[in-house]
């Protein structure tokens, strides 16, 4: 009775051995999955990682009663089993959880690569289509600037026409008011001579 007894101890010993082992991994499953969390969803930060958290405190809790409940059963063989199989599945979980957790982390660093290319194409496009636009409007402005020379040319041209005109009209005005004037001295000077005779 007493081998069993210290048999049974030493599984359970076994058994808290591998309880730890499975809780360590957990609070390194627990760091990775809150660190890629927190990198790819950012509002999940505090609430849902925070019930994944509980349910695995729930599970350790539950495996230690277990263990605890099993110390004082003569045969513990099946206990065990169950605990080992308990144990093993929760490993498994955790080994299929990194490895969906390590292919996101790849396909979100693999859409971040692609994302950077794009961004760098549109950068470089963007600057290379300001520099096309400058030099186009520094082309534009350099033929621009003889157009406005020549506009002002033109327009004091115009105003110096509009000048000589009116100072034409001005002429002509005073040469039709003389020749009025002459025709009206002609004709009295004819009237004066025609009563004479």
């Amino acid at each position: 009775m007493e081998s069993e007894l210290e048999t049974s101890k030493e599984e359970i010993a076994k058994l808290r051995a591998k309880n730890d082992e499975v809780a360590g991994r957990l609070a390194e499953y627990k760091q990775n999955c809150t660190a890629v969390f927190t990198r790819l969803f950012p509002s999940i930060s505090g609430g849902e990682l925070g019930q994944m958290e509980k349910q695995a405190k729930l599970i350790i809790q539950k495996l230690e009663a277990s263990i605890e409940e099993s110390q004082g059963v003569e045969d513990h063989s099946e206990e065990i089993t169950k605990l080992e199989s308990q144990v093993s599945n929760y490993k498994n979980v955790l080994a299929q959880t990194e490895s969906m957790l390590t292919s996101l982390q790849e396909s979100v660093e693999k859409a971040e690569g692609e994302w950077k290319k794009k961004l760098e194409t549109v950068e470089s496009e963007g600057k290379s289509a300001l520099a096309n636009l400058k030099s186009e409007n520094a082309d534009l402005q350099a033929q621009l600037d003889p157009l406005n020379t020549k506009i002002k040319e033109e327009v004091a041209s115009k105003e110096l026409l509009a000048k000589k005109c009116a100072e034409l009209q001005q002429l002509v005005a005073a040469g039709q008011k003389q020749l009025a004037n002459h025709t009206n001295e002609a004709g009295l000077v004819t009237n004066g001579s025609i009563e004479e005779a």
